[in-house]
C-alpha cells in the first residue's frame, strides 16, 4: 500500500489509512498484477478482481487430428490445435491408437509455445 513495505497485508484484510489520495498494488502467484488508485474517504473499500495469468500452447502432429490430453483431462479439441493454459508447468500428451507421446511445456504469460510430433506412417 503507498509503496510502503509496512502496509503491507494478506487478502482480505483491512488498514486505517489517513484520508486522502493512496495506491494499492496486489500480487497473487498465476494471476495478472494489479495497481489502483483510491481516495479515502471517497472510496471506502477497494474490491479488486484479479484475472489469471495465462500463455499459449499450440501442438501440431503428423498425421493431425490426434487427441490432446492436459494434465490428465482430454481436450475437446485435436491436432492442430492452440490452448490457452494458466501459467505454469503443464503436462500434455498426444494421443495415437491409444500411444501416447509426454512432455511437459512452462506456460509463461503472453509466450506461445509450440510443439510437433511426428508419429511417421
Amino acid at each position: 500500500m503507498d509503496g510502503s513495505p509496512e502496509l503491507r497485508c494478506t487478502s482480505p484484510c483491512s488498514l486505517s489509512l489517513p484520508l486522502g489520495r493512496h495506491t494499492i498494488q496486489i500480487h497473487r502467484d498465476g494471476f495478472r498484477d494489479v495497481q489502483r488508485v483510491f481516495n479515502l474517504p471517497n472510496d471506502p473499500g477497494v474490491i479488486i478482481a484479479l484475472s489469471q495469468a495465462t500463455g499459449v500452447v499450440s501442438l501440431s502432429s503428423t498425421p493431425p487430428g490426434l487427441a490432446i490430453i492436459v494434465d490428465g483431462k482430454e481436450q475437446a479439441r485435436k491436432t492442430p490445435a492452440s490452448l490457452l493454459l494458466p501459467v505454469g508447468a503443464h503436462k500434455i500428451a498426444i494421443v495415437k491408437d491409444g500411444q501416447k507421446q509426454e512432455f511437459t511445456v512452462d506456460v509463461r504469460e503472453g509466450v506461445v509455445v509450440e510443439r510437433s510430433m511426428n508419429w511417421g506412417n
